[in-house]
């Protein structure tokens, strides 16, 4: 529906996003895209993409361990541990992995409608270089065999590091003759992120099939640092700079906070019908900021770019 999906980690909206959690770590992906009342994202839109992870509910002991390297060096790994003894179920996972990407790419574009007639042609290098870190962690009470009490966080944390040259030149078609100018460009970009949550959940099954009460609490917050570098240069027809070189700096920084609570109660009535109520309420703080400066020749320092 042309419509981005709610992002949910094990059936609870998160502030993460779907390159934040590690496939390792994930059990399955359900695609909702008819969701009942209970969920936040019902009414339509982009329905929901609920990320199930793994957890073992196994008796006694039991974990795996994983490790990873590609073909650049870049190493990855993770584990996971979980323990049951009882009624009660404990669980703790982590991974960790490093990337270092490369790209390269051309364009060549001709403008066939205007006066003159323009030719574009350019040539950009990529580099990615990044860290993710995810974990997880909790604890289940198995009350009886209808009630559970589930106490569970997680911590993301991560930074991504890209690099990127872009070389164009534009011919500008005249009457006997073409005149070109192109221009180098050079953005070093870094982005920082941690993601921190915990959630307490209750369960109660009925004896009849189908029929629960749940409730939870939840906290989640996601964080950012962003920083940018850009200078670019300009040259005439015969490669020779001209104009001075424009330095471009950008800093900002963000989160988003979300607190919710609810309860919900299902009553199947038939195989084909089924009755659902429940109360939520939920608390968001956002905050976005960017700062751009530009180089001041007279002063070699960056001056705050205003906007009116």
């Amino acid at each position: 529906r042309n419509a981005a999906p709610q992002i949910f980690v094990d059936g609870k909206p998160t502030t993460l996003t779907i390159d934040q959690i590690p496939a390792d770590a994930i059990e399955s992906v359900e695609v909702i895209t008819n969701p009942s009342a209970k969920y936040e994202a019902a009414g339509g839109q982009g329905g929901i993409l609920n990320i199930v992870l793994k957890k073992e509910k196994r008796i006694g002991y039991n974990g795996n361990f994983r490790a990873s390297v590609d073909q650049r060096g870049k190493i990855g790994g993770g584990g996971d541990l979980n323990i049951r003894e009882g009624k009660i179920n404990a669980f703790v996972s982590g991974n960790a992995n490093q990337r270092y990407s490369i790209s390269n790419g051309n364009t060549e574009r001709q403008n066939l409608i205007g006066s003159p007639l323009t030719n574009i042609y350019q040539d950009n290098h990529s580099i990615n270089d990044g860290l993710m870190f995810h974990s997880r962690g909790g604890i289940d009470w198995f009350m009886n065999n209808r009630n559970t009490l589930t106490l569970s966080g997680n911590y993301v944390a991560g930074r991504f590091e890209p690099t990127d040259e872009l070389n164009a030149r534009t011919d500008t078609i005249y009457t006997g003759y073409t005149n070109s100018t192109s221009y180098n460009r050079l953005s070093e970009t870094g982005r920082k992120f941690s993601n921190r949550g915990g959630s307490l959940q209750y369960k109660h099954l009925y004896p009849k099939e189908g029929k629960e009460l749940t409730a939870d609490v939840n906290y989640n917050k996601s964080s950012f640092t962003g920083r940018g570098d850009y200078s670019s240069k300009y040259y005439n027809a015969n490669g020779t700079p001209f104009g001075s070189t424009i330095m471009q700096n950008m800093k900002s920084t963000g989160y988003t906070e979300i607190l919710s609570a609810q309860t919900d109660y299902i009553h199947p009535v038939n195989d084909k019908t089924k009755f659902e109520t429940g109360v939520r309420g939920t608390y968001r703080n956002f905050l976005s900021k960017t700062d751009n400066f530009l180089m001041n020749d007279s002063t070699g320092e960056f001056d705050p770019v205003s906007y009116t």
